[in-house]
């Protein structure tokens, strides 16, 4: 899920790629009032969503195809892998945007979404991004037989024996695939020379000013999360274009337009829900730490994802996500959601 200053990025893109899409940037003010919050600056990753949002944008394929890529890419973790399985992403999708994907077109997507750059992206594991990358490399034109073989060779290493070069078991590897020495040892350089974490060149450091998803103030006795509505993507559809398609919508030479039209309504739609879905997790992280804000970190109460997930009726992934790079603004200071579940508590699943 991207943070506010990377949406409003693919948001300009958006705009310019569609023009049924109308985006006016935000710009960061001072949040006065009886809140007294002010802006921070904090130092925070260049997320690979970015990168890919680029490319996705210009993809010639179908908007459902390219919204489940989409969602897709805001699935994979810090390195670049896809560890949750489509048959959980399917229920995801179907429970936050009530659109329904079978497996079969998940993995049509999933498959657009490995041939981006950087190659590995996607990768389920470390022997799928190796093989994305031997499959790239054994289409390129130009290639000797030699250079061939120790490609073909290094692939079907990589796609059941990877553990054998792991644990230098060369000589099973010679016996398996009835190779001489000095081939397995060049099959193996390039494994050892492909790209392992294809996210690695995408987490520099960048200093930006952060708007607060959500603003956390005292209601009668207790604390509650309200949205930021500066942070809020300010987003809608041009009425004039809207009006050309209806007036003509029996004509096939805006088909294109109908198409832009499609991506448009996706778009806000998804937009809508990241919004949804922001507050109802800061809502609920807000009522199980009231002591956090009378008391600060002392008081925090121990919390994991699955908690706040099983009260929510989430998958725990989804709250993961809502949690990195999403900041609320109380009178003790900014914090990232993350933050208010405890450092030393993970999740079932190992996310902190």
């Amino acid at each position: 899920m991207l943070s506010n200053l990377e949406l409003e990025l693919e948001l300009e893109k958006a705009a310019l790629d569609n023009p049924i899409i109308e985006f006016e940037p935000s710009t960061p003010q001072y949040l006065g009032g009886a809140d007294g919050y002010s802006l921070e600056q904090i130092p925070a990753h260049t997320s690979l969503q970015t990168v890919l949002a680029e490319q996705i944008r210009v993809m010639n394929i179908h908007p459902k195809t390219k919204a489940a890529v989409h969602y897709l890419a805001a699935c994979l973790d810090e390195h670049g892998f896809l560890h949750e399985s489509l048959e959980t992403i399917t229920l995801e999708i179907a429970e936050r945007f009530q659109e329904q994907y079978t497996l079969a077109e998940l993995q049509i997507a999933l498959s657009h979404l490995q041939q981006l750059e950087p190659l590995g992206i996607g990768a389920r594991d470390l022997s799928e991004c190796l093989c994305i990358q031997l499959h790239e490399e054994l289409h390129q034109a130009g290639m000797n037989p030699e250079e061939h073989a120790i490609l073909s060779l290094a692939l079907q290493i990589c796609k059941s024996h990877l553990n054998k070069v792991a644990n230098r078991e060369y000589a099973k590897l010679r016996v398996l695939f009835g190779k001489s020495e000095s081939s397995i040892e060049a099959a193996i350089h390039k494994i050892k020379t492909l790209n392992h974490h294809p996210a690695a060149n995408h987490n520099n450091q960048s200093n930006h000013f952060v708007v607060p998803d959500i603003v956390v103030y005292r209601q009668s006795k207790r604390w509650v999360a309200r949205r930021n509505e500066e942070a809020i993507p300010k987003v809608s559809l041009n009425q004039e274009y809207i009006n050309i398609i209806s007036e003509y919508r029996d004509q096939a030479d805006i088909g294109a337009m109908r198409q832009k039209m499609t991506e448009a309504k996706w778009l806000l739609k998804n937009i809508y829900q990241r919004e949804e879905t922001i507050l109802r997790v800061a809502s609920e992280v807000v009522a199980q730490q009231q002591s956090f804000f009378e008391s600060g970190d002392i008081a925090l109460r121990p919390l994991v994802l699955r908690e706040i997930a099983d009260n929510l009726g989430l998958h725990e992934s989804t709250v993961s996500r809502v949690t990195k790079q999403k900041y609320l603004s109380c009178p003790l200071g900014l914090f990232e959601l993350k933050h208010f579940f405890s450092h030393s508590i993970t999740s079932e699943q190992g996310d902190r």
